[in-house]
Order: C-alpha cells, then structure tokens, then sequence
C-alpha cells in the first residue's frame, strides 16, 4: 500500500507544480492543512475520500482523474479461479 500512497502523492505534487500552486497556496485553495499535504504528497498517509474530493476541487479535476493508472501497471492481469477474480500479479 505504501507505494500506492506514494504514487497518488507524486501525482497530485505533479498536478499542483503544473497549476503553479505552492504547496501553502494550494493547500488553502483545497481547504486541508498545508502540513497534510505535504504528508500526503511524500506518500506518508492515506488519503480520505473526503480530503480527495477537496484536492480535485482544488485542482479543478474530478478525482477520477486523480486516481487514473495509481496502484496499476501494464503488465498486471486479473486471474480468474472458478470462485471469483483475486488481485493483480
């Protein structure tokens, strides 16, 4: 799990740069603490739905998009036994 919340940490750090938020401005702009976000954005923390939706209002994205391609990589495949889908590979 670790890695997941590193990756969703990296992106929304992406995002914000992107925007050219600091990291004190966009934490406002989302209404979270500025200490939050930089827990969340070195990956130290998992990220409430709710604290998501604020970081996509801030980022004026939906967070669908936040969590595009987060945990997955190409190369990962679904087995199916007979009772039922497991997790990637």
């Amino acid at each position: 799990m670790q890695q997941i919340y590193r990756q969703m940490g990296e992106r929304i750090r992406h995002l914000r740069q992107e925007r050219g938020f600091t990291q004190e401005a966009f934490a406002d702009a989302s209404e979270i603490h500025r200490s939050h976000l930089g827990e969340i954005e070195r990956g130290e923390v998992d990220v409430s739905l709710t604290t998501l939706i604020k970081i996509g209002y801030g980022l004026q994205m939906p967070i669908s998009s936040l969590l595009r391609d987060i945990g997955v990589t190409r190369r990962q495949q679904w087995s199916r036994p007979e009772q039922g889908r497991q997790r990637p590979r």
